[in-house]
């Protein structure tokens, strides 16, 4: 997994969020959550990063750093 990739879904647990709530959060498809878990996301847009970081309720640097509640 990347370091994004751990954070987000280090985080969602922490909200004990399943994939497709975080989904239905960022209006993607449970795939693509998984996808971004696993790595696929390793040079996401500030931007992109962002926008996880809210449907996630923390900041971008806890998703990047592991940290959080």
């Amino acid at each position: 997994m990347s370091a994004i990739g751990d954070g987000i879904k280090a985080r969602r647990e922490q909200l004990g969020l399943k994939q497709t709530e975080l989904a239905e959060r960022l209006g993607v498809s449970p795939a693509h959550v998984c996808n971004v878990e696993h790595g696929s996301q390793a040079d996401m847009k500030v931007s992109t990063l962002a926008r996880w970081a809210e449907a996630l309720e923390c900041t971008p640097a806890e998703l990047l750093t592991g940290g959080g509640d």
